[in-house]
């Protein structure tokens, strides 16, 4: 079995095969699993422009709890998230995904 079935970072036994966005694809083949818009292997990264290249955030300037993998410190990963950030706009029409200090 292939240890990272879609190839996003994020190994298959973290993704698991549930559904969130209900597309009919399991999480560990999805290559966006809550349906967003975003890849996956940019949202574990927080990276919403230039996949697996770099973060659009420093860990430094996230709230106390969160993490470059789940920004809002939610206990939901960005890949899950549909609102990465927690500021209440869904990444999919927010111009900052992972940027919880900055105003959208």
């Amino acid at each position: 079995m292939d240890e990272d079935s879609d190839g996003d970072g994020i190994p298959d036994v973290v993704e698991g095969s549930a559904d969130p966005d209900n597309d009919g694809i399991a999480n560990f083949l999805d290559e966006d699993s809550d349906g967003d818009g975003i890849p996956d292997e940019n949202e574990q990264l927080a990276d919403s422009n230039d996949p697996g290249k770099a973060s659009d955030v420093k860990q430094k300037d996230l709230p106390q709890g969160a993490t470059i993998e789940n920004v809002d410190g939610d206990n939901e990963d960005n890949y899950l998230d549909p609102d990465s950030d927690g500021d209440g706009f869904e990444d999919n029409v927010d111009p900052y995904p992972y940027t919880p200090t900055y105003s959208d």
